[in-house]
């Protein structure tokens, strides 16, 4: 049991660290994009979302009748152009398969640590297991202490690399010589604004992240 706190307590130092490393900027990087094509493909695959997917649009009205019909068109044409930005490729399809195995093993170990604990009720089994889990509260609740003035920097990189991989995704999916999708000129103009805003987003939260250091 020392040794798994000793080695929880390394890991929490290099997660947790004030600066940032190698190993934290992964560990950022993976979670917010796996997080970004979750949240995509839980929003793609919504009830609210498949109908709006279906719809077709209708046949653009002549040219002097647009700007009449442009109230009820255009709000339609940018949210079928947002659906398209938030199309599931291969790689995400990947990321989510990564995110649904992690998840099954969690509750795996999550089912037995329970079936152990109930198995040891009546003996020195079920004390060794409380010991054990105090141990481990304890060694988080240490860590969580010890490292609370950076877990709020740790957050606000989390909270970049989101931005981040948003960038790139709509970089890519705005960019078709990048290998980005065949998208519409609207979805395509979106991609390329929506990014570009995001820039200046993703630019403000590293200045914040840098005067933490000043």
């Amino acid at each position: 049991a020392e040794g798994k706190n000793m080695a929880g307590e390394q890991i929490a130092s290099v997660i947790l660290s004030k600066e940032k490393n190698y190993v934290q900027s992964i560990l950022l990087r993976e979670a917010a994009v796996a997080l970004d094509a979750v949240a995509r493909n839980a929003l793609s695959s919504s009830a609210i979302v498949a109908p709006l997917r279906r719809l077709q649009l209708p046949p653009p009205p002549p040219g002097p009748l647009a700007p009449l019909f442009a109230p009820v068109t255009l709000p339609l044409e940018i949210a079928k152009a947002i659906l398209e930005l938030q199309e599931i490729d291969a790689i995400d399809a990947k990321r989510i398969e990564n995110v649904n195995v992690l998840t099954d093993l969690a509750s795996k170990a999550v089912n037995r640590e329970g079936r152990g604990s109930e198995e040891g009720s009546n003996g020195d089994g079920r004390i060794m297991n409380i010991s054990g889990d105090r141990e481990a509260i304890e060694s988080l609740l240490r860590q969580t202490s010890l490292h609370r003035d950076n877990i709020a920097r740790v957050g606000l990189r989390f909270g970049g690399e989101i931005v981040n991989a948003q960038i790139e995704r709509l970089k890519k999916r705005g960019n078709k010589d990048a290998g980005g999708h065949e998208i519409s000129e609207l979805a395509e103009r979106l991609a390329k604004d929506g990014a570009s805003r995001l820039e200046l987003v993703a630019d403000a939260l590293e200045r914040v992240d840098q005067s933490y250091s000043r």
